[in-house]
């Protein structure tokens, strides 16, 4: 499967992708406009959100999104929106002698939504909330993110608080529209059947004219990492579902790229370790997981997470911090292991080369993050040439900076920051 996208900015400032796919019958679009819930005052939470469902909830020819809906499948393709704390995104797929459909669609959403049935909207708006608000995974992610980072992971800050939803009214929401979502912030990615190039930049000018062209001010307040270890009880529960991350050695910058990398194998081979001690040689666990996350490109932590029973805390953690002792002493990652995940890494590629949509979501994740085109040639050649001594030069502090454990689920005796110290070493 061939990958030579192209970059082009259009004479309104708008920057578009196009990624031709050869074998391909459909087109993946995404129009992406890059302002998100991190752009958000407190009073604003779920704006962004907001302005979403109502710029899809119907437009001058179209009198409601079911309607959009059925038109774009009569065309051979479907339609979806999403929002997230970085961008607001505006996407489908369809059979590629329609792509030209499904992009008008698209801007006669952006440019004549009648910004109607907000009420209807509004509760609609709650139920997801509500839903997400019932969702334990998020439940956890929100209590982790309030104790090490301030609450700037929460997820519910996309979506909004119920006050918010309930006070936006349409004038804020146009005024939001027409300042947050401009051609200087608007992406259009296009992956899998392109025929004719020119003509659809042609179509994509034509169809993104009128969009205003004024800067649009990042607002995003930087997060900072406070450690934590705490415990949250969920009585219901059985085991204890356990997070155990140090701050990032590098940030995601593109200068840190091949380092963080290499942390990434560090982390992997930590978490083969891990399986082999904590499931495999003690039957304590069912599996590890690998972390790596943070709230923006600056702030974040990496480690691994487990979940056990509450007799069981005290030896989990004892066996991991003595095993990650070992492994980042002794055996941080050798080469056959490196070998290992390349091959397996050669799977995932040939799956990501296969698919629009995973390339239309990570070449627009690569320009709103560092402005340029990813570069697929060069990230699996550094992945091929990652060595053991590499791991090592790239890995050294890992563990010295400030630690979080965060629990939740049945209580326990055990004092896990205590634990820790005493045996890694």
């Amino acid at each position: 499967m061939n990958y030579n996208p192209t970059l082009h900015k259009l004479s309104n400032g708008v920057t578009v992708i196009l990624d031709p796919m050869d074998g391909m019958a459909t087109t993946n679009v995404n129009v992406v406009f890059g302002t998100g819930s991190r752009d958000e005052s407190p009073s604003e939470y779920g704006l962004t959100h907001f302005c979403e469902h109502i710029i899809c909830n119907g437009t001058t020819r179209f009198d409601s999104f079911r309607m959009i809906k059925d038109y774009v499948e009569d065309n051979g393709g479907e339609i979806g929106a999403a929002t997230s704390n970085q961008y607001i995104r505006f996407y489908g797929e369809i059979l590629s002698e329609n792509t030209s459909v499904l992009l008008d669609v698209i801007a006669d959403m952006l440019f004549n939504s009648t910004l109607q049935k907000i009420e209807n909207e509004r509760t609609v708006i709650l139920d997801e909330l509500r839903r997400a608000q019932d969702n334990d995974n998020r439940r956890f992610i929100n209590f982790l993110s309030d104790k090490i980072f301030d609450g700037a992971m929460n997820q519910y800050r996309t979506l909004g608080t119920e006050k918010n939803i309930m006070s936006f009214t349409r004038d804020q929401v146009q005024a939001h529209i027409t300042q947050r979502m401009t051609a200087r912030n608007c992406l259009v990615c296009i992956s899998g059947k392109i025929d004719q190039p020119q003509d659809l930049l042609k179509t994509i000018e034509k169809l993104f004219a009128d969009l205003p062209q004024t800067d649009v001010v990042n607002n995003y307040i930087p997060a900072t990492y406070n450690a934590a270890i705490v415990h949250k009880t969920k009585e219901t529960d059985k085991n204890v579902r356990v997070v155990l991350v140090f701050p990032w050695l590098y940030s995601r910058t593109f200068d840190n790229k091949y380092a963080n990398m290499c942390v990434g194998r560090f982390l992997a081979n930590l978490q083969e370790h891990l399986m082999d001690v904590l499931r495999e040689e003690n039957g304590l666990l069912y599996g590890i997981g690998s972390e790596s996350f943070g709230p923006d490109d600056f702030c974040g932590v990496n480690g691994f997470s487990f979940r056990t029973a509450p007799e069981n805390m005290g030896r989990c953690i004892e066996l991991a911090a003595r095993t990650s002792y070992d492994v980042y002493t002794n055996n941080p990652a050798p080469t056959e292991f490196l070998q290992r995940r390349w091959h397996r890494g050669r799977l995932g590629n040939a799956k990501w080369l296969e698919s629009a949509e995973r390339r239309c979501r990570t070449l627009i994740s690569e320009y709103l993050d560092y402005q340029c085109l990813y570069d697929y040639d060069k990230y699996t050649g550094w992945s091929h040439q990652i060595s053991s001594d590499d791991v090592m030069r790239y890995t050294r502090g890992f563990f010295d900076g400030p630690m979080s454990i965060v629990t939740q689920g049945a209580d326990f005796d055990a004092d896990l920051g205590a634990v820790w110290r005493e045996n890694f070493k």
